[in-house]
């Protein structure tokens, strides 16, 4: 028995209350390509929720009962917090996830639709044509899509083409319910498929150069703004912190503490959110490269452990320091 089935086996009611609260989330399972039955993930949900909530309790008690003396809330609120916060990044992550698969897709229904005319001018049916895509490592989204279609026929023994329009249905990607869905209704009136390729990826293109062109307009704004707060921001602000220091009379009041939060806590904070900002906004490879994140990943907990020794006890009195020899 795997953790999964221990805790729906003993903690599935967990899971019913949290399905009752979003009814809905069957459709974002389906939509978001998660193999796993939705009640029992809401109970592993459940389940760290109320464990985080029974660890916060237990070290409140100790707490006040001065059993373990050197325990702060530090310790516990931060595990208050968290058994709030697991209940809904629960029920938001399938939708995170099936959000994150439409966009990724969405950059490769063009070139698809473009391969499917090209291969069905050559006497291709479209449906081969994806199984030839599919066999390729050139668009790995849609390469998930058709795996699912292929699926879809052999679970539920029906055509190409209705596995097609089952498919469509539930993505919640326009471009890909057009392409399919248009397919599905050229095929079963009698129509010129390959003029209907043609049109729609034609279509589909001018609307990506749209994308395009209003994405360098948006990155011009976001880039504006970036240096105005950085750069201007940090001028007035190294100003004020050189007229405070030199003329206290002034009254400003601008501490040394107050110049450390903004320029090694703020102005960072500003170009993290800015760069992620920046990274939703432009179009995305279809390819992701995660191993240049390990070195950082690993040199994380240092970095955390050295900020807590060496730069939060001058904000938080109440953190424990390794004491000096």
């Amino acid at each position: 028995m795997s953790a999964i089935d221990f805790i729906y086996a003993n903690f599935g009611f967990l899971g019913r209350i949290l399905h009752r609260i979003s009814p809905n989330i069957d459709d974002d399972f389906e939509a978001a390509g998660i193999k796993i039955y939705p009640e029992a993930f809401l109970s592993v949900i459940g389940f760290s929720a109320l464990l985080s909530f029974i660890i916060a309790i237990s070290l409140l008690i100790l707490e006040r009962l001065s059993i373990l003396k050197f325990i702060t809330p530090l310790y516990y609120l931060p595990l208050f917090i968290l058994a709030a916060i697991i209940p809904a990044v629960g029920l938001l992550l399938p939708k995170l996830v099936a959000s994150n698969k439409v966009s990724g897709l969405k950059n490769e229904i063009p070139f698809a639709s473009l391969y499917m005319a090209v291969m069905t001018s050559g006497g291709l049916s479209p449906y081969a044509s994806l199984l030839r895509l599919g066999r390729t490592e050139l668009l790995p989204k849609l390469r998930k899509e058709i795996m699912n279609i292929q699926s879809i026929i052999l679970s539920f023994g029906l055509d190409p083409v209705s596995a097609m329009e089952k498919a469509a249905k539930v993505m919640r990607l326009r471009e890909y319910r057009e392409l399919l869905l248009g397919y599905v209704s050229i095929v079963r009136s009698g129509g010129d498929v390959l003029h209907y390729l043609y049109n729609q990826t034609e279509n589909m293109f001018k609307e990506m150069h749209s994308r395009f062109k209003s994405m360098g307009e948006n990155m011009n704004i976001l880039m504006e703004a970036y240096v105005i707060i950085s750069v201007l921001g940090a001028l007035g602000i190294y100003m004020m912190f050189v007229v405070s220091f030199s003329l206290p009379e002034t009254g400003i009041g601008f501490t040394p503490e107050n110049f450390f939060l903004f320029s090694f806590i703020a102005l960072p904070f500003l170009s993290v959110v800015f760069i992620f900002l920046a990274d939703i906004l432009q179009i995305n490879y279809p390819l992701s490269k995660t191993k240049i994140y390990l070195v950082f990943a690993s040199t994380l907990p240092l970095s955390m452990f050295l900020l807590s020794q060496l730069v939060f006890p001058f904000f938080f009195t109440a953190l424990p320091v390794i004491p000096q020899v």
